[in-house]
């Protein structure tokens, strides 16, 4: 098998071998299904030092989850993994068109804007409240994502190799 991830050819049956084996049903994956969102899979992302494909091919948790949460609520899930570079532009285009999308993920950073923009309507409240954060004027503006906790370690002195070499 050729595992050259500068092979377009290559990457395309990639790409095809994981939307029949890792995309569950119920859910439509838009970043494999829309040929222009399909194209920007193929494209090296200098970020990454990969092409955009290696990002959207880690997410099979998600697409897991996704498709027990439409499957529990007869719903079908149509999902589309986004950059953080191209994420808000799209939000806010797709806000411009009346299309949002009923949920995003959006960075915390950005929660206080869209409030302020409008662009977040308040969820239901149906735990008493918990798993929201109040921001500002809006109560619930957003889903508490997880506990963000950060570790860093200090050196007192920098490692002089590693830890093996003793």
């Amino acid at each position: 098998m050729n595992s050259d991830i500068t092979d377009v050819r290559e990457l395309d049956r990639q790409i095809d071998e994981f939307e029949a084996k890792q995309v569950p049903d119920g859910v439509v994956l838009e970043n494999t299904h829309d040929p222009v969102l399909r194209a920007q899979l193929l494209a090296w992302n200098q970020a990454f030092a990969m092409p955009n494909f290696g990002w959207v091919r880690g997410q099979t948790a998600t697409l897991v989850a996704l498709a027990r949460f439409g499957k529990a609520n007869g719903v079908r899930v149509s999902v589309r993994f986004n950059t953080w570079a191209n994420a808000l532009p799209e939000l806010l285009r797709a806000a411009s068109e009346h299309s949002l999308p009923d949920i995003a993920q959006v960075g915390s950073t950005w929660v206080s804007f869209l409030v302020t923009s409008g662009l977040i309507t308040p969820g239901p409240v149906q735990d008493g409240g918990d798993a929201w954060r109040d921001l500002r004027s809006v109560p619930h503006a957003s889903l508490r994502y997880l506990l963000d906790v950060r570790l860093v370690f200090y050196w007192q002195e920098p490692p002089s190799g590693p830890p093996w070499a003793g």
